[in-house]
């Protein structure tokens, strides 16, 4: 299992590194903003995870494709697919395919305008025909995401945060939310992220910190 562990953490950082070098943005993290990537334009991004579900499990997406598209200024079209991989103490790790999940964000306040971004960001999550619900990997389970962002930029600083309900078609709905922090060093943007997680539902909260770097434009 420790073999597993090392592996996973290597290609972590390797596709945090490579995503670092040609990205337009960060990649795709816990909690989400309200950026774009602008009309006709692509925005595809590597990452890599890393979260702590249970005292005896580590599950890392290394490395989770989000692809964007950018429709008009203000819209967006995203499709994200993880490679799921986990580690438990008792037991031999696994890897598959997680869940496809596809959305659209639109964001209707621009900061420059308004001194504060908002944005809508639904999302659908659903099981893809593979083996990884039968082997414990994925949730049997299909879920629609409606989250509001706010995003506030403070000098060098930038803040998001996103909240909204998550309604499950075989489990509990849940309300999740989420805080983000950035900082920008000279040419690039770096930053830490929290997880969502569902005020009712504390003993389902997940550690997760991620961080990333971006050149921009």
């Amino acid at each position: 299992m420790q073999t597993i562990k090392t592996w996973v953490c290597i290609a972590i950082l390797f596709v945090c590194a490579f995503s670092s070098g040609w990205a337009q943005g960060g990649p795709p993290l816990v909690t989400d903003d309200t950026e774009t990537p602008g009309n006709k334009k692509w925005e595809i991004c590597i990452a890599g995870t890393s979260e702590r579900r249970y005292p005896d499990e580590q599950r890392f997406e290394a490395p989770l494709l989000d692809i964007n598209y950018g429709v008009g200024k203000n819209l967006e079209l995203n499709y994200q697919l993880p490679l799921l991989v986990t580690a438990n103490r008792n037991e031999s790790g696994l890897a598959g395919l997680g869940d496809s999940e596809v959305g659209i964000k639109w964001r209707f306040l621009d900061e420059d305008k308004k001194n504060v971004a908002m944005s809508v960001f639904p999302q659908f999550t659903f099981n893809n025909p593979t083996s990884s619900v039968r082997r414990g990997l994925a949730e049997n389970d299909q879920r629609f995401f409606l989250p509001f962002e706010l995003q506030k930029s403070l000098g060098p600083f930038g803040i998001n945060f996103e909240a909204g309900p998550s309604f499950h078609f075989n489990t509990p709905d849940e309300w999740e939310s989420g805080v983000a922090l950035s900082h920008s060093f000279g040419r690039s943007r770096g930053g830490g992220r929290n997880p969502r997680h569902s005020p009712g539902r504390l003993s389902e909260r997940r550690p997760n910190f991620q961080c990333w770097f971006a050149l921009p434009n």
